[in-house]
């Protein structure tokens, strides 16, 4: 049974849940830009048997804090992991897993507290700011494809046009017709989130990170994209792989969007977690 908590950082009411044993080695879970805390369960529960598992909603999703009217850095979305650590008296090496959004959150931790990282999972990571100055055309044109639908959908959630900002942007992330495959509940809470959006995706816009820092990673990474990822994400995914040494790159069968940790064949809650169960060694 895991029990709902509340962390603080700064003005920032923080939500997050808590399963597992009291003791042991820690996961934490972040979930992607529109999701919540819920959506990383089906991680949990192959996880808190052998861990104690925090599942953290990010700023503007979930119970905690709106982001309305708020600016956001990926400094920030880090913070608020370090603050719902110390709320849990967590001074150990935890391993991380994050999606999207959290896998950013994740990497910034990594950088600037490196002694905080057991073993990071990076599943396609909102970061595309790692494929500037290729040149290969097929990754530039998949790059800006992406970045243009982030920044109509970011400025349409800036002006209140919630439907359009859905739209633009999980058209692409999700693919079209993405709102007949959620259940109400799940669509109920993406579209609670919408307000966050511009916030959420103008701190990945801004996030930068260069390789040395990621050559730099002592810690074990998997890094995880769907056969059916966007073209872009796949791209980040195969460059932040090649940028740090010894890190595991696995491409799983599907990653449905708004439940992409869901059981079915092909679905990447089990390796995912069997990856990080076998780093407790």
């Amino acid at each position: 049974m895991a029990t709902t908590r509340f962390a603080q950082n700064d003005l920032a009411r923080l939500s997050y849940e808590v399963a597992g044993p009291a003791h042991g080695p820690v996961v934490v879970l972040l979930h992607a830009t529109l999701g919540d805390r819920i959506s990383l369960r089906p991680l949990r529960e192959r996880l808190e048997g052998q861990a104690k598992v925090i599942l953290a909603d990010a700023r503007g999703h979930g119970a905690s804090s709106g982001l309305a009217g708020r600016t956001l850095s990926s400094t920030d979305l880090a913070n608020d992991v370090v603050a719902i650590l110390e709320a849990e008296e967590v001074t150990d090496a935890v391993h991380l897993v994050g999606h999207g959004q959290g896998a950013i959150s994740a990497l910034e931790l990594a950088h600037w507290s490196p002694d905080r990282i057991a073993s990071m999972v990076l599943i396609e990571p909102d970061a595309l700011s790692i494929l500037e100055g290729e040149a290969d055309d097929a990754v530039s044109e998949a790059r800006e494809g992406a970045r243009k639908a982030n920044r109509e959908a970011a400025d349409h959630s800036y002006k209140g046009l919630a439907d359009k900002a859905l739209n633009r942007y999980l058209d692409r992330r999700w693919g079209q017709g993405w709102q007949d495959r959620l259940t109400k509940p799940r669509l109920a809470a993406v579209r609670r989130s919408v307000q966050a959006l511009s916030a959420s995706l103008d701190a990945e816009e801004r996030f930068r990170i260069l390789p040395e820092h990621l050559e730099a990673l002592a810690s074990p990474v998997l890094v995880v994209t769907g056969e059916d990822s966007p073209e872009a994400e796949q791209h980040i995914a195969d460059r932040i792989a090649s940028w740090i040494p010894g890190s595991d790159r696995l491409v799983v069968e599907s990653l449905p969007g708004g439940a992409p940790f869901s059981p079915s064949d092909g679905g990447a809650a089990g390796p995912i977690a069997d990856w990080v169960l076998a780093r407790f060694g």
